[in-house]
């Protein structure tokens, strides 16, 4: 592995990879931990939640990256079918390192705020429940994230998509994975059951999700929790930190 620049490709299954002939593009296979290998680097080596993926998702190629690369001074993650379209040579992203903290997809502003828009597309308590965690942990934070996610025009950085600096990285996804901790343990969450049960039990069911993910119960969807709340952690944590951000286009092919 290139020892300056790491850019972990997270692939749930082979697929198509848009920058394969660059050397800082490294395909990490994520929830590999009860799959087949078709990676040379798995999540599920050394320090990792691989088993955790089915409510983490690709955050488990985080998790593994945080606690076992010891080389990368910079480092990014994209998923394999969403990639940073005009970053094909990594000269063109150390130039733009040079005048920025962290390079991230082009941000979503909510019509109304973040908090309505999670509740409207997952369960509303758990937002609030990263709310009191971080006026636990720090009023101010906890203060700096209400904000976030009550007042209107605020950025959502989705996917957790992004290239930084190793320490940015770091700082960040210690911070995320606090709060997931946490939540975990304030739910009382300690087998992938025990989430599922969680879901259930809400019996909440959003009539846009069978138009958007008609093929996906809802339940699957919305096991997803630990994915879904560290895009706004991650969002909060690198809009209001003074991050100097610049935005580039992903491309967002899907697959079966």
């Amino acid at each position: 592995m290139n020892d300056k620049l790491n850019i972990y490709v997270l692939q749930h299954k082979p697929y198509f990879n848009r920058h394969e002939n660059l050397e800082n593009r490294v395909p990490l296979q994520v929830g590999s931990w009860d799959k087949e290998q078709f990676c040379v680097m798995r999540d599920c080596d050394g320090d990792n939640i691989s088993n955790k993926n089915k409510v983490y998702l690709e955050t488990t190629g985080h998790y593994w990256a945080l606690k076992n690369d010891n080389l990368s001074s910079y480092v990014g993650f994209e998923h394999c079918c969403r990639q940073f379209l005009e970053f094909d040579s990594e000269e063109k992203i150390m130039a733009v390192l040079q005048d920025y903290d962290i390079i991230l997809p082009q941000s979503i502003i909510p019509k109304t705020t973040i908090e309505i828009d999670y509740a409207n597309c997952h369960i509303h308590n758990d937002i609030l429940v990263c709310k009191d965690i971080l006026y636990d942990m720090d009023a101010e934070v906890g203060r700096l994230f209400d904000i976030y996610i009550s007042a209107p025009q605020m950025p959502l950085y989705w996917s957790n998509i992004f290239i930084t600096r190793w320490e940015i990285f770091e700082n960040a996804w210690n911070f995320v994975f606090s709060v997931l901790s946490e939540y975990e343990k304030r739910m009382g969450f300690k087998r992938i059951p025990d989430w599922r049960y969680y879901v259930e039990s809400t019996g909440v069911n959003h009539e846009f999700f069978k138009e958007r993910h008609p093929d996906l119960s809802w339940v699957d969807y919305q096991m997803r929790i630990g994915g879904s709340l560290s895009e706004r952690l991650f969002s909060f944590y690198v809009t209001h930190n003074g991050l100097k951000i610049y935005e580039s286009v992903v491309s967002a092919e899907w697959y079966e």
